[in-house]
């Protein structure tokens, strides 16, 4: 469905025309001040942090309310924030900072000293809360850090800032069952943390990536690794139980079948002991339901509110929710959920993701001379990727180029050799074909893949 040729799904809202019966009621709200949303930041975190000092919970509230200012300014979905946000922050600051096994894997000589606890914890909040929503989040990790005041402790600025949250999500992904031959790279240990802490929690998180970032893979993990007491790992025993309930949404999809897979997820908590075991409604390709003309995304407001669709009965715990999408939702439903956003990857993580298909065999001579070509193979990639984007909307993606390390890796573990010329230009076409007038090895030969002599 299109306004003009504009498709509805990358406007940020779509409005119906207001009944006449209606505009007599309605009413200009505006906004908060600069001031007065400051008020109400030092009251949150005061209702959170009561057992902190107040030089404690002044500059926790500083930084959040910096924060908060900082994503009004941005010129995409990160602008629209809400004393929600900081709410959110202040359960995640309190989970890290009373409740996280994390804090004492990562930091065992530091469990008694109280300041390094707590710019750790606030770290991780604003990682999950803020950081997370951005495509270049350079420019706030370093600026954020010149609000951290005393009694909180960031000496190496954003350096430290940025191996905090590094470190926390390392740690994670390393206790989690993950196959062989799957990259350990920034888009996976991200998606996994992010999910694990809002489970845990029960934060609603959108999911936002295009194909090949992980998304899916992500949940997949966590569905295998995150069993309890049952977790075969020690550190997963200190985190919830996750039962996944998925739904792929569609433009056929309907408000009553969402509501159905929320009460699905209800049925599976209510006689469990819900502070051992959590439901996640999980909705695939939710920006596909956008474009259903039944509206079902409507049902979702207070869902998200809620957790629940009996929100009337206060012993009912409220379920976790994951949405997955390609692109971002309108404000009015991600403003209820934490919003991680991943971007394209750079040439350091492509290259990252190419070792790590090859992980089984790194230390392997041939694998290490292919791995020479790795940064080579990735600069091809994003000028592929570069070249259609500009002709059209983008036909490659970041599964192409894993499909095409594979396909090498494959070659050398099956030869015993480097593949030859013939074989490389098989594998390039094979993954990069496919486009009426388009030669891929043009691009590779620019880049010495194939040698600019060999005639395709």
């Amino acid at each position: 469905e299109r306004l003009g040729k504009i498709p509805l799904r990358h406007l940020v809202y779509r409005v119906l025309e207001l009944l006449p019966s209606m505009r007599s009621l309605v009413y200009d709200f505006g906004q908060l001040n600069s001031k007065t949303e400051t008020d109400y930041v030092v009251q949150i975190v005061k209702n959170h942090t009561a057992e902190l000092s107040p030089n404690a919970i002044r500059a926790i509230a500083a930084v959040l309310s910096w924060s908060q200012q900082y994503m009004k300014e941005q010129m995409d979905e990160c602008s629209y924030v809400s004393l929600r946000d900081v709410k959110r922050a202040m359960i995640v600051f309190d989970y890290f900072y009373n409740r996280s096994p994390l804090f004492k894997e990562l930091h065992p000589n530091f469990m008694h000293d109280k300041h390094q606890k707590l710019t750790h914890s606030l770290v991780m909040a604003l990682a999950v809360c803020y950081n997370s929503r951005l495509n270049d989040r350079e420019d706030y990790e370093t600026r954020v850090c010149a609000q951290f005041q005393s009694p909180l402790n960031l000496q190496r600025g954003a350096e430290q800032f940025r191996n905090e949250i590094t470190r926390s999500q390392k740690a994670l992904l390393a206790n989690m069952e993950v196959g062989l031959n799957i990259a350990h790279n920034a888009a996976l240990r991200e998606n996994v943390f992010m999910m694990a802490i809002c489970i845990e929690l029960r934060i609603p998180l959108f999911l936002i990536g295009k194909p090949g970032s992980s998304k899916s893979l992500a949940k997949s993990i966590i569905s295998s690794s995150m069993l309890g007491r049952g977790s075969a790992n020690s550190l997963l025993k200190e985190f919830k139980e996750v039962y996944m309930v998925s739904y792929q949404c569609s433009q056929h999809s309907t408000a009553e079948s969402i509501i159905d897979v929320f009460k699905t997820a209800e049925k599976f908590q209510v006689k469990q002991d819900t502070s051992q075991f959590v439901s996640v409604v999980v909705l695939d390709e939710v920006g596909l339901a956008e474009d259903s003309p039944y509206l079902p995304l409507k049902a979702l407001h207070p869902l998200l509110e809620d957790g629940t669709q009996d929100h009337s009965d206060a012993d009912v715990e409220r379920v976790a929710f994951i949405g997955i999408s390609n692109w971002a939702l309108d404000p009015a439903k991600m403003n209820r959920g934490v919003m991680l956003t991943r971007g394209q990857p750079d040439i350091k993580e492509l290259v990252d993701s190419a070792w790590g298909i090859c992980s089984d065999q790194k230390d392997n001579t041939i694998i290490k001379e292919l791995g020479a070509y790795f940064e080579s193979l990735a600069q091809a990639y994003q000028d592929v990727c570069r070249e259609n984007t500009q002709r059209e909307k983008e036909f490659f993606g970041l599964r192409d180029f894993y499909s095409l390390i594979k396909m090498l890796y494959s070659m050398c573990c099956r030869n015993k050799r480097l593949p030859t010329p013939p074989e490389l230009e098989n594998a390039i076409r094979r993954n990069f074909g496919g486009k009426e007038g388009y030669d891929p090895t043009l691009v590779f030969k620019k880049w010495k893949i194939l040698p600019k002599q060999y005639k395709c």
